[in-house]
């Protein structure tokens, strides 16, 4: 089944941007923390874990679109928005993998720009749709990286016309409404202070009131790690984490899909009442590798360059323990 995963589009955002030899940045702390019922009575198989010196991973193209193109990048000024041409010359930074503590891993290393939001880099990876996934990833923030709201990785159901099957624009986002057939989106951010939170867009909870706003996905503070702001698991420079999450599809129209993340091993979400959707054809079928500071406005923008390298990304059918 992973033999027939193919890459769909990948994208520097910016023409400062960039992505740099590493070394391998691997977390080596507990595994995921057992949740009993997670394994659904069958193994852990892997899917997708992309060596990122081998592909094609840089190709400029245009956000959420598949096939390659110019990206417009946007920066902050004293005037507000400034929108590139897509003529500008994209660089074709670097994708490496090194060893580190005797071990060897795949990794890229994003450069935020200093004064630049919605920019970073974007891939769509189709998956075999499926009604659930497991996926892991480690980050490594360098030692003086100053957190500002960012959004990093996540699952998703890409949304298609159920006519014909073609994928739309992209997974919902950006204050999309959701209405349970088009899709939903489930991605890991950090926010100011490297709070930590999962950032999804989905139907609703339970059976109650759809969240037509698309802000948090209805979950409020039930997204944050840990359940609430003042509680949540913060991120901090310097330091690895192993960042790992489980969507398990709903009966359609039933409020009871999953969404758990795992942060160094420990369950800090676990929503068990999620209605991602009212109709069988909406799957978790993309892996979204998209990662940018924003909100869209200067406010969001970093003020120096900042760094980070994100190493050992892995899809799987089930959580590793699974066995």
């Amino acid at each position: 089944m992973g033999k027939k995963l193919f890459f769909v589009l990948a994208c520097v955002l910016s023409p400062l941007a960039g992505i740099s030899q590493v070394q391998a940045q691997t977390y080596t702390g507990p595994g995921p923390q057992v949740v009993a019922g997670s394994c659904m009575g069958s193994k852990s198989k892997t899917v997708f874990a992309p060596n990122f010196t081998k592909g094609n991973w840089l190709r400029p193209s245009t956000m959420g679109y598949i096939g390659p193109g110019p990206m417009n990048a946007v920066r902050g000024t004293a005037k507000g928005r400034e929108t590139f041409p897509g003529t500008n010359p994209l660089p074709l930074p670097k994708v490496t993998t090194s060893s580190a503590s005797g071990g060897k891993g795949s990794c890229m290393k994003i450069e935020y720009p200093k004064g630049y939001w919605l920019t970073g880099y974007n891939a769509l990876i189709p998956l075999p749709p499926s009604d659930r996934y497991y996926f892991e990833f480690d980050v490594t923030f360098d030692k003086d990286f100053y957190f500002k709201p960012a959004k990093m990785f996540g699952l998703a159901g890409w949304p298609r016309d159920p006519q014909t099957g073609a994928r739309r624009f992209q997974p919902v986002s950006g204050g999309s409404a959701v209405d349970g057939n088009d899709g939903f989106s489930a991605r890991n951010v950090f926010s100011t202070n490297g709070i930590g939170h999962m950032y999804a867009y989905f139907f609703k909870r339970g059976n109650g009131t759809s969240h037509q706003s698309g802000q948090w996905g209805g979950c409020g503070d039930d997204c944050y790690y840990n359940g609430s702001r003042a509680k949540a698991e913060v991120f901090k420079a310097g330091k690895t984490y192993r960042v790992a999450q489980q969507v398990v599809m709903n009966k359609p129209g039933v409020g009871n899909g999953i969404l758990r993340v795992w942060l160094n091993g420990k369950l800090v979400v676990n929503l068990t009442d999620v209605n991602y959707r009212t109709v069988d054809w909406v799957k978790v079928d993309t892996l979204w590798m998209i990662t940018f500071f924003g909100g869209d406005g200067p406010s969001w923008a970093p003020v120096k360059v900042e760094k980070a390298n994100y190493c050992n990304f892995k899809v799987m059918t089930n959580p590793p323990y699974c066995k």
